[in-house]
C-alpha cells in the first residue's frame, strides 16, 4: 500500500502541538474530576447530577491517540531538520 504524505508549515505544526497539549490537559482534568466523584460516591456522599462528569470520549484509547499525534509531529520536525 502506497503511503500518502503532505507538508505542514512550521506554524501549523506548532499550532497543532499546542492544541493537542491543551486537549491532553483537558482530558487529564476530566479524569481527575471523575476520580473525585468516585471518591465521594465511595464514602456515600451524594453527588448532584449537574456535577457528574460526562466523559467526552468514553474511550480508554484517547491518551494513546494524543500521544500518537504528538509523535507524528515530532517525526515531521525530524524530517524537516
Amino acid at each position: 500500500m502506497a503511503e500518502k504524505s503532505f507538508v505542514l508549515e512550521r506554524d501549523s505544526i506548532e499550532a497543532i502541538r499546542r492544541a493537542l497539549l491543551t486537549g491532553l490537559a483537558a482530558y487529564g482534568e476530566v479524569e481527575r474530576l471523575t476520580n473525585q466523584v468516585e471518591v465521594l460516591k465511595a464514602i456515600n456522599r451524594e453527588v448532584p447530577e449537574g456535577l457528574q462528569v460526562q466523559h467526552p470520549t468514553g474511550s480508554a484509547d484517547t491518551v494513546r491517540e494524543f500521544a500518537e499525534a504528538l509523535r507524528m509531529l515530532e517525526y515531521a520536525d525530524e524530517a524537516e531538520g
